[in-house]
């Protein structure tokens, strides 16, 4: 699960992205007005209306000495646990994870200045990055930034 997106180049089909692009990375920003460890960690949460399990979730704190992956993991180990999942989650959930990654970029410049280093490649996602729908259609995350990068304006580092 998790793990940053890789660069499709020829001939060499496993270049990883920046590790900007790993939702798994641990950079705290704000999101609903509420403070997150990582995009996952957020992601996960949105899944419910309720605001319990959203709390739940946001309560997990990657351990000293902890990898992001580890705290990923465990994040994404909670979010399975529970089968109240919202009733519009298919419908939105690509947004959400849009959302999430747009919080975490516009307040981490340092992340802006990664993802736009890799000027226009394209990025492809780790194998993690598809699913099915109920229809039995599967879906894969796109990788490669919507906006052009003109489009993202960079802000102050949050602290």
């Amino acid at each position: 699960m998790g793990g940053p997106c890789r660069i499709a180049e020829p001939g060499k089909p496993h270049t990883r992205a920046p590790p900007c692009t790993d939702n798994f990375q641990v950079r705290k920003f704000m999101f609903d007005g509420r403070e997150w460890e990582s995009v996952e960690q957020c992601y996960q949460a949105m899944k419910f209306n309720d605001r319990s399990i959203q709390e739940k979730l946001r309560s997990i704190k990657k351990k000293e000495g902890d990898k992001d992956s580890k705290h990923g993991m465990d994040v994404w180990n909670e979010g399975q646990r529970y089968k109240s999942v919202r009733k519009d989650w298919d419908a939105v959930k690509v947004e959400m994870m849009y959302r999430a990654n747009l919080a975490k970029y516009m307040q981490h410049r340092d992340l802006q200045e990664e993802l736009l280093s890799t000027g226009h490649v394209e990025m492809v996602g780790a194998p993690s990055t598809g699913w099915k729908l109920k229809s039995g259609a599967t879906v894969n995350w796109p990788c490669t930034p919507a906006a052009p990068a003109a489009a993202v304006a960079p802000v102050a580092e949050s602290k």
